[in-house]
């Protein structure tokens, strides 16, 4: 059920990019932006799953392969990070110039459109907020006490 939740959001914007792809004459680049953010992501998870089956459960033969997955699926997630500040700027800058004129070259489909600006809206929550999850744990590590000292006794 987590593994469906985890790939809904890329599978949307990976399936409207490339629906709508040619509809938004205003800026190209957003549909692509789309396609290839959604696409990215969804070989980033495959991958991800495909390591940790292999470095788990494989002998030692296949769990090089498992770590070049890890290390692919890191370079990955930068490039996406650089895509998807890219992606808010093309979709941030042409919020006020969209015309619902269709044959406007300032013409923008509604649909690729919003879904552009709610799901970058959507993923930049979700970095902010694993970012700020892991400044939290930096900022207040758990401390576990040893299990093998004797309990402190008054004086």
């Amino acid at each position: 059920m987590s593994m469906l939740l985890v790939i809904t959001l890329p599978t949307i914007m990976l399936t409207v990019g490339i629906v709508f792809m040619g509809s938004c004459p205003l800026d190209t680049r957003i549909p692509i932006y789309l396609a290839v953010f959604g696409a990215a992501v969804l070989v980033a998870i495959l991958l991800w799953s495909l390591a940790v089956a292999l470095v788990d459960n494989c002998g030692a033969s296949w769990r090089y392969f498992g770590y070049v997955s890890i290390g692919t699926v890191l370079l990955i997630a930068v490039f996406c990070f650089g895509w998807l500040i890219s992606g808010t700027v093309w979709v941030g800058s042409s919020y006020e110039k969209r015309i619902e004129n269709a044959t406007s070259p300032f013409f923008c489909d509604e649909t690729l459109y919003m879904s552009a600006m709610w799901s970058t809206s959507l993923i930049w929550v979700i970095v902010v907020s694993l970012l700020g999850c892991f400044l939290a744990s930096l900022m207040c590590p758990l401390t576990v006490p040893p299990s093998n000292l004797p309990p402190r006794t008054r004086p």
